[in-house]
C-alpha cells in the first residue's frame, strides 16, 4: 500500500517546536495544556490526511477515505538538528502495529527511514504534492491568541496567516507559530506556579502565623507555654483585653521548574506588612504585599513582581477549635521570553489575582512537653494573565487558571522552654481539574522557632521544603516579627 502525505504534513508537525532547535523538550512526556493544533487536507484522490498535535512530544498522522486502508501513525518523540527533523513511534497499518523512524529534512524534502516513512510524509512513487489552491483549514485559537489558517502552499510549503483579534492579519512560518503556541502554553504553567506561591504566602502570614503565635500563648486563645526566667509569659486563654499590634514578614524561596521551557531555577521573594487587633477569642487585621519571582533557563525567562492586599480573621472557640479565614487580591507585572532555536518572543503583561482560605486547626497536648496542633485548610486561588503583543508583533493569548487546594497537617512544639522550636509536616491535594504529567498530591516539610525577644515583641523563623513533585523541588524560608501595644 503506498499512499501519498503532503509534503506540507512535516511542516504541521514542526508547528510544536522551534525551528534549529537541537531537541524538542518542551514540556516533560505526560503533561498535556488546554490547546493543540490540527491541520486537515484532501488529496486529488479523495484521501483526508490530518495531523494533530496531541501533546508537547507527539502527535499523530492519520488517512480516512480515498482508495486504500487507512493508516495511522504516532509519533511519541522527535529532535530538530538544523533543518532535519527525527520522528520516531509506531504505524498502524491495517490492526498491525510496527516500529516507526523517519527523518525529514526540510530545507532539501529528502525523506529516509522505515517503511512507510515515505508515505507519511509524501514521498516515494506515485506521490504528488497538492495544489496551492487547496481549501485553507482553519483551527480554532488554543487561548485567544487570533484564529490561524494553514494553507498548503507549492513545493510543500505551508502558508500560516494568523488573525489577531483586532482584526490584523499575520503571516508566520511553522517553528514561529509553534513558538507561540509554546509561549501561550508555559504562560498557562507559570499561572500554576504562582496560584501555588501564592497559597503558600497566604498560609505563611495568616493561618501558620497566628496558630504558632496562638501556640506560644503570643495569642488569645492559646496555652502560655513559653517561659522566661519568671514563669510563663503570654495572652492566656479568655484574657479579654483588646490590644493592637503590628507585623512584618520576610520570605525567600528557592525554585526548580522542568515544567518550563527546557527547565528553569530561580527565587521567589515576599514581603508582607500588616496590623491586627486581638481580643479574648478573636483576632482581625489586614495586610499588603509585595513579591518577585525570578525564574530562568537556557530558553526561558520569567520575571514578574507585584503588590497584594488581604484581611484576615481568626476565631478560638477554645485552644482546641480555632478558625481562620483570609481573602484578598494581587496585580503583577509579567516579563517572558522564549527561544527556540534563533527564534525569540518576548513581551510585556499583566497578571490579577484573586485568593481565599479558610481552615480549622486545634491543640492536642501529646506529653508534657509536647504539644501537636492538627489543622485541615481549604484554598483557592484564580488568576488571569492579559492577552499582549510580543516583540515580533505576534499575538500572544491571554491565560486564566485556578487552583483549589485542601492541605492536612500537624506542627509539633516542644515546650517549657524559653523558646518553642517546632517541626511540622503537611500532605496537599489538588481538588479541581486533572492536567496530566502535573502532581496533584504532594508535601511540605518544616521546622522553626517561636520566641519573645522583648516586651510585646515576638519572633517566628521557619524553614519549609517541598515534596512529591515530580517536576518541581522548592525551599522556602520565613522570618516574621510582631509587636504588640
Amino acid at each position: 500500500m503506498k499512499l501519498k502525505f503532503l509534503a506540507a504534513t512535516a511542516a504541521a508537525a514542526a508547528l510544536i517546536t522551534g525551528a534549529g532547535a537541537a531537541q524538542a523538550q518542551t514540556l516533560p512526556p505526560g503533561v498535556t495544556l488546554p490547546g493543540g493544533t490540527a491541520t486537515t487536507v484532501t488529496l486529488p484522490d479523495g484521501t483526508r490526511v490530518t495531523t494533530t498535535i496531541t501533546g508537547a512530544t507527539t502527535l499523530t498522522i492519520e488517512t480516512t477515505g480515498g482508495p486504500n486502508p487507512p493508516i495511522r501513525v504516532n509519533i511519541t518523540n522527535f529532535t530538530i538538528s538544523g533543518s532535519a527533523i527525527n520522528y520516531v513511534g509506531t504505524v498502524v497499518v491495517g490492526g498491525a502495529s510496527s516500529a516507526f523512524n523517519c527523518t525529514v529534512n526540510t530545507a532539501t524534502g529528502a525523506i529516509s527511514g522505515s517503511q512507510y516513512c515515505s508515505t507519511a510524509f509524501g514521498g516515494g512513487s506515485g506521490g504528488s504534492t497538492p495544489p496551492a489552491t487547496t481549501p485553507p483549514v482553519t483551527t480554532p485559537p488554543t487561548t485567544g491568541g487570533g484564529t490561524v489558517v494553514t494553507t498548503p502552499g507549492p513545493n510543500g510549503t505551508t502558508i500560516i496567516t494568523i488573525t489577531a483579534p483586532d482584526g490584523t492579519k499575520i503571516q508566520v512560518t511553522a517553528p514561529q507559530l509553534s513558538l507561540i503556541r509554546n509561549v501561550e502554553a508555559e504562560q498557562f504553567l507559570l499561572n500554576l506556579a504562582a496560584e501555588r506561591l501564592t497559597i503558600n504566602n497566604v498560609q505563611s502570614f495568616v493561618t501558620q502565623r497566628l496558630s504558632q503565635l496562638q501556640a506560644a500563648g503570643l495569642a488569645p486563645g492559646g496555652l502560655s507555654l513559653t517561659r522566661n526566667k519568671d514563669g510563663y509569659i503570654g495572652v492566656s486563654a479568655g484574657e479579654t483585653g483588646v490590644s493592637s499590634g503590628i507585623w512584618v514578614d520576610a520570605a525567600f524561596g528557592s525554585i526548580e521548574n522542568e515544567l518550563i521551557g527546557s527547565g528553569v531555577d530561580g527565587d521567589t521573594k515576599a514581603l508582607a506588612l500588616g496590623v491586627d487587633l486581638t481580643g479574648g477569642s478573636y483576632n482581625v487585621g489586614a495586610f499588603a504585599t509585595y513579591t518577585t519571582l525570578d525564574l530562568s533557563g537556557s530558553d526561558a525567562i520569567n520575571e514578574s513582581d507585584g503588590y497584594g492586599f488581604g484581611l484576615y480573621g481568626r476565631l478560638s472557640a477554645s485552644p482546641q477549635l480555632n478558625f481562620t479565614a483570609s481573602a484578598g487580591l494581587g496585580k503583577d507585572d509579567v516579563y517572558f521570553r522564549r527561544t527556540a532555536g534563533t527564534l525569540v518572543s518576548s513581551g510585556d503583561t499583566e497578571r490579577d489575582t484573586v485568593f481565599g482560605l479558610l481552615s480549622v486547626d486545634g491543640q492536642v497536648a501529646m506529653t508534657e512537653s509536647i504539644l501537636m496542633v492538627p489543622s485541615l485548610g481549604v484554598s483557592y486561588v484564580k488568576s488571569e494573565t492579559d492577552a499582549y503583543t510580543d516583540s515580533n508583533g505576534f499575538p500572544i493569548g491571554g491565560v486564566e487558571s485556578d487552583t483549589t487546594l485542601a492541605t492536612l497537617g500537624a506542627t509539633w512544639y516542644l515546650t517549657g522552654g524559653g523558646v518553642l522550636p517546632f517541626v511540622s509536616l503537611a500532605a496537599t491535594r489538588q481538588l479541581n481539574d486533572d492536567i496530566p504529567g502535573l502532581d496533584r498530591t504532594y508535601g511540605t516539610v518544616g521546622a522553626g522557632l517561636v520566641m519573645t525577644i522583648a516586651d510585646g515583641v515576638n519572633l517566628v523563623g521557619s524553614v519549609q521544603h517541598l515534596i512529591g513533585k515530580e517536576f518541581e523541588e522548592g525551599t522556602t524560608f520565613s522570618l516574621t516579627l510582631r509587636k504588640g501595644f
